[in-house]
């Protein structure tokens, strides 16, 4: 007897979300179909049955990873840029997060430059949305791309740096110029 729809879809949302997070904590080249199948419970034969390769995996895994995060943005209450910038950082700061607290903008944005290009447009669609969220926060399109960039790269850094006393500088540093962007922005 086949498969219901839904627990198709069901499937399908669980090997994403094992895909986006191992993806994310150890890049594209690190993890095997295999590895996200046995994260997801599921077999290496149920995989086809949702992806034609890895990458139509990973392109997919990047979005929803990214719409995972933003999800946990939105439903924490975020308010304000720099609240949203504070959540954001904590991700830097091994103390304060776990293993679930990722984003795909930060923990792979070297990896995406070596993938195909439907990977590297879907990155860009992530990109955008994340300053899509930042504007809705009161930051207007110049403040949000400065504020994104600040972000991402900012946390990019502490997750790749060894030196606790500079990864906490680097974050404070990010949070307070998100701070200062939020003061100065226009947005309406």
């Amino acid at each position: 007897m086949p498969w219901n729809a839904q627990h198709k879809e069901n499937s399908r949302e669980n090997i994403l979300a094992s895909a986006a997070l191992l993806f994310t904590h150890h890049g594209f080249d690190a993890i095997s179909i295999d590895d996200v199948m046995k994260h997801a419970g599921l077999t290496r034969g149920a995989f086809y049955a949702h992806f034609k390769s890895k990458s139509d995996m990973y392109d997919k895994a990047v979005r929803s990873g990214a719409q995972l995060a933003k999800e946990r943005v939105m439903n924490a209450g975020i308010t304000s840029a720099t609240e949203l910038a504070e959540n954001y950082l904590k991700m830097g700061r091994p103390e304060q997060c776990n293993e679930d607290d990722y984003c795909p903008l930060a923990f792979l944005v070297t990896d995406i430059q070596h993938q195909h290009d439907n990977v590297r447009n879907t990155y860009t669609r992530c990109l955008k949305g994340y300053q899509s969220v930042l504007s809705s926060l009161g930051l207007d399109e110049k403040s949000s791309i400065q504020a994104s960039v600040l972000l991402v790269g900012g946390l990019a850094i502490a997750k790749a740096i060894t030196d606790d006393h500079l990864r906490d500088a680097i974050l404070n540093q990010c949070l307070k110029g998100v701070e200062a962007l939020a003061k100065t922005s226009s947005a309406p």
